[in-house]
């Protein structure tokens, strides 16, 4: 990455304190020693009206090759874990953070079509 990135921390504290007190909370302290330190990279880029997920490092090139695991956190929260590290936070359907987070990422909070599937023939 050539620029610097936001911390999800100081984009939406509400969500890391969540995800790291859900992660020790569930005897997951070592990833949630990661929390404070996670960026925003890039969103899923879905486009789905219920999604605010992203990326918190670089997007794997094809499959999340090596140790992969997801860890499932209340109130529709999914870390994906690759090696020990997380890298990809999925947020589902959560109106109060959707905003903001799509916001780093340039994208407007409303639900937009992508030309695929907005495009008539």
């Amino acid at each position: 990455m050539t620029e610097q990135t936001p911390l999800m921390v100081d984009v939406v504290p509400e969500l890391a304190a969540e995800v790291e007190r859900e992660l020790r909370a569930s005897g997951e302290a070592e990833l949630a020693e990661q929390v404070a330190g996670l960026r925003m990279t890039r969103s899923c880029g879905c486009g789905d009206e219920f999604c605010a997920s992203f990326y918190t490092g670089p997007n794997p090139k094809e499959s999340w090759e090596g140790d992969r695991r997801a860890v499932a956190l209340p109130n529709l929260l999914i870390l994906d874990v690759r090696n020990g590290e997380i890298g990809f936070v999925e947020v589902l359907y959560r109106d109060d953070l959707r905003p903001r987070i799509l916001t780093v990422f340039g994208e407007d909070a409303a639900w937009r079509l992508t030309p695929q599937q907005g495009e008539s023939s």
